[in-house]
Parts: structure tokens; sequence; C-alpha cells
């Protein structure tokens, strides 16, 4: 898990959408190109997830209701409740959100 965080302007939202594979087959000019570990590529869906930090999220929401919302929008539907929470919980602590969680 990495949260990526710099001033306004520097590119994440750009690196993180190439990352996600959001990017669409014109947003890549040039010898642009996606490495994982040296080699052209795609980086596997399943490993990148996003929670965008703007206006698109419910104002109603807890974080922790966010990255919930984020974590079960990314699993699988027969992933259970149960296992998806302790996802959220895990992904809180190692951000060190528990305080802000609700």
């Amino acid at each position: 898990l990495s949260p990526g965080m710099a001033p306004s302007g520097w590119g994440k939202r750009s690196l993180m959408t190439v990352a996600a594979g959001l990017a669409g087959p014109g947003d890549l000019t040039g010898d642009s190109r996606v490495a994982v570990n040296g080699d052209a590529g795609r980086l596997p869906k399943r490993l990148v997830g996003l929670v965008w930090q703007d206006d698109l999220l419910l104002p109603n929401l807890t974080v922790e209701e966010t990255v919930h919302f984020a974590a079960r929008l990314k699993s699988d539907d027969r992933v259970p409740d149960a296992e998806v929470r302790a996802a959220v919980d895990r992904t809180l602590a190692e951000l060190g959100l528990e305080k802000v969680r609700r």
C-alpha cells in the first residue's frame, strides 16, 4: 500500500490514472510507455485501487465508509463483506487513519 502525496500540479492524478489502467489510447504521447519492473506492459488492475481526494466523493461518508465503498467496488462480488471490512481496517491502520475513521 503506497499513499501518494505531493503539491498540486505535480502529476499525482496523471500518474495514478496511467497506473490504474484508466488512461485512454490518446492519453500517452510520443515515446511514452508504461514499464513494470523494467518491462513494457501494464500494471495488473487487481494491484491498483484508487480513492480520489476531491469533490467526487460523497461528502456525507466517513473516511472508513469511503474506503469501504471503494474496496467493495474493487472486490469481486463473491468476496464476503467481513473480508472486505478486514482489508479496510488494515488499510486504515497502515495509513494511520484510525483516529479519523468515523
